[in-house]
C-alpha cells in the first residue's frame, strides 16, 4: 500500500494528448476488490475513472530505506468491444496506452527515487497488451491473471465491468518512498 500510495504522489498530474486534447490520467493501486470499488465510485459520482494507471500491490521487502518489489502497473482505458484489431492498434494503443506508457518509462527511468531492479535490461519494462480486458478472459489475460493477481475471485466473464483494453506492465521496482512529495 505504501508503494502504491507513493507511485500515486509521483503520477499526480500525469496526462498526454489524445487528438490534439490533452487528458489526464487517473491512478489508484490496491487489488482487484480495489480496482471494482474505484470504478464503481467513479460511476456514481460520474467523474472519469480513465485512462488509468493501476498498481496492483504485491510483497515488498524493505531494506535500508527502500522498499522492493516485483510488481504490475496496469494501463487501462475504455473501448469498444466490437473493434477488430486495426481500429483498436489505431483507436487505443496508438493514441492512448503507448502515449502513457511512453510517459510512464520515462518517469520511472529519470525518478531519483524510483529504479528498476531488472538484472537483464531487455526485460526492464516488459508488457503484455490484452485487448477487451474487461469482456472475456483469454489465454493472455489468464496467464496475466496468475502472474499478478488481478482479476482473482472475479467472475469468469470479466476482469472488470468496463470495456477496456490494457497494458499490464511488469517491473522490479527499488522505491524510496518515503522521499516521494
Amino acid at each position: 500500500m505504501i508503494i502504491g500510495s507513493a507511485l500515486g504522489r509521483l503520477f499526480k498530474g500525469f496526462n498526454v494528448y489524445v487528438d490534439n486534447e490533452c487528458v489526464n490520467v487517473q491512478n489508484n493501486y490496491g487489488n482487484q476488490d480495489a480496482l471494482d470499488k474505484f470504478i464503481a465510485l467513479c460511476d456514481k459520482e460520474s467523474v472519469n475513472k480513465f485512462p488509468l494507471l493501476f498498481y496492483v500491490t504485491n510483497p515488498v521487502k524493505d531494506l535500508g530505506g527502500y522498499k522492493y518489489c516485483d510488481t504490475t502497473l496496469i494501463i487501462m482505458t475504455n473501448t469498444n468491444p466490437n473493434w477488430l484489431s486495426k481500429d483498436r492498434t489505431f483507436n487505443i494503443y496508438d493514441k492512448v496506452i503507448e502515449p502513457i506508457y511512453r510517459k510512464l518509462v520515462t518517469l520511472l527511468s529519470t525518478s531519483q527515487w524510483v529504479s528498476d531492479m531488472s538484472m537483464n535490461k531487455i526485460d526492464r519494462f516488459s508488457y503484455l497488451d490484452v485487448p477487451n480486458f474487461g469482456l472475456l478472459e483469454s489465454q493472455g489475460v489468464n496467464a496475466a491473471r496468475e502472474h499478478n493477481n488481478v482479476g482473482r475471485k472475479k467472475s469468469q466473464a470479466s476482469v472488470i465491468t468496463d470495456y477496456v483494453d490494457a497494458r499490464i506492465v511488469n517491473l522490479k521496482l527499488r522505491i524510496k518512498t518515503n522521499c516521494i512529495k
